[in-house]
């Protein structure tokens, strides 16, 4: 995904690129909302809160017939239309730095995705849907993006000529290191340099 058809804020704390779906870490966390019964409004799931900006979870529907460009097509989606269309907050257990997931909207829309750590935004990006049609069979496609500073929050919303449609599945994400562990990194690797050129400096006299 070009980097071309991102619109990024003034407001830039780090950076944001998209990925595809071999490039997520062996660790990254899959959820497929399998499991969760039609009408259902969950607001949390496998330990991440969905809250649409209405107060209620986005409610659940079975759709078996599109294709998913990434993940499984068990039927299970979540989607905004009982809230009228209300945007979407995706809460994650802990500090992430990539995350992904299969996404329909209606054509010509815009998705703008905000990005919060702790609470303080962090940057809004702007993205053009990848939906070119309205056909009810037409694919969920995938959307993937790394963060260069960590982030536990995300708001999704759908603007454009259209109602603010969102239809999603297969949401993956990867946590982020956490501090002491790159510090760490960083230590060793510090280590590792010093020990070469000592061992050099040796080798040399």
């Amino acid at each position: 995904m070009s980097m071309a058809a991102f619109a990024i804020s003034n407001r830039v704390e780090g950076t944001i690129t998209g990925i595809n779906p071999n490039e997520f870490a062996p660790n990254s966390i899959l959820i497929t909302f399998a499991g969760l019964q039609p009408f259902a409004e969950p607001t949390n799931f496998a330990g991440v809160g969905f809250i649409l900006q209405n107060g209620n979870g986005p409610d659940v529907a079975w759709d078996p017939g599109p294709v998913r460009e990434f993940g499984p097509s068990e039927r299970t989606i979540i989607q905004n239309i009982a809230s009228g269309f209300s945007d979407l907050n995706i809460y994650f257990p802990g500090k992430i730095s990539d995350f992904g997931f299969d996404m329909r909207t209606w054509p010509s829309e815009n998705i703008n995705l905000s990005f919060y750590s702790s609470g303080s935004l962090l940057q809004t990006l702007t993205i053009p849907t990848r939906t070119t049609t309205s056909d009810p069979l037409s694919p969920l496609l995938f959307y993937g993006f790394q963060s260069s500073t960590a982030f536990d929050h995300l708001l999704v919303a759908v603007r454009g000529p259209n109602e603010n449609f969102l239809e999603l599945d297969n949401l993956i994400f990867t946590p982020a290191p956490e501090s002491g562990v790159i510090a760490l990194a960083t230590l060793g690797c510090a280590g590792l340099a010093l020990r070469r050129r000592l061992f050099v400096g040796r080798a040399g006299q």
